[in-house]
């Protein structure tokens, strides 16, 4: 069961990290010094593409594929004849809590994107 959603939850999903690694060099304090002046239109196609994948990807997919992960677990969950599942139904349990929690996240870091964002507008 957990085979199939790991290739989403623990891969597809980074793509959004990829492009914030990318921005982080431009950040005046811990980034590359001097990167964002020299370079302002890569500094913004790398913003942009981090909120357009993290948008896609982590509030849009993740909440799709943590529907479908939840109602695989509580089919599997409620099984009398799935013997795997009641071996580990603590752990199955544990993940589901986990993923409602890091569903949470996605949506509150969604909210600071959106703040950063601004000021940085702002700033412009």
């Amino acid at each position: 069961l957990g085979q199939v959603y790991a290739v989403f939850f623990m891969g597809l999903s980074e793509i959004s990290t990829a492009a914030l690694v990318l921005l982080a060099n431009f950040d005046p304090a811990l980034g590359v010094e001097g990167l964002a002046e020299a370079f302002p239109l890569t500094k913004v196609a790398c913003a942009v593409s981090f909120v357009v994948t993290f948008v896609c990807v982590r509030n849009v997919m993740w909440p799709y594929a943590g529907w479908h992960y939840w109602k695989d677990s509580l089919e599997a969950l409620a099984n009398p004849r799935d013997k795997l599942a009641k071996e580990h139904s603590a752990i199955l349990k544990r993940t589901l809590f986990v993923l409602v929690s890091l569903t949470f996240l996605q949506f509150m870091w969604l909210g600071q994107i959106f703040i950063t964002g601004y000021q940085e507008i702002q700033n412009m």
